[in-house]
């Protein structure tokens, strides 16, 4: 079974955890901003309380990548 490189994984798990710290940003836009972003819709069309939601899972999925390629064992893992 092929292995990832390790540089992979956290370069990865950086990169998810910085787009959930940027979905936690969104987060916290003025009512001005976010009526504006509602109407350009994508990314920036969810409600400040998705924002947030989204970033928390993509950081905490972020955070386990890391995690697991510094070595961590999982409680699923054997």
């Amino acid at each position: 079974m092929p292995v990832l490189p390790v540089w992979l994984v956290i370069l990865v798990g950086s990169l998810v955890s910085l787009f959930g710290l940027y979905r936690i940003k969104l987060a916290f836009r003025s009512s001005e901003e976010d009526e504006q972003a509602r109407a350009r819709g994508g990314l920036y069309g969810y409600g400040r309380r998705q924002q947030f939601l989204f970033g928390f899972v993509y950081v905490f999925l972020g955070v386990m990548l890391l995690l697991g390629a510094f070595g961590l064992k999982m409680p699923w893992q054997h």
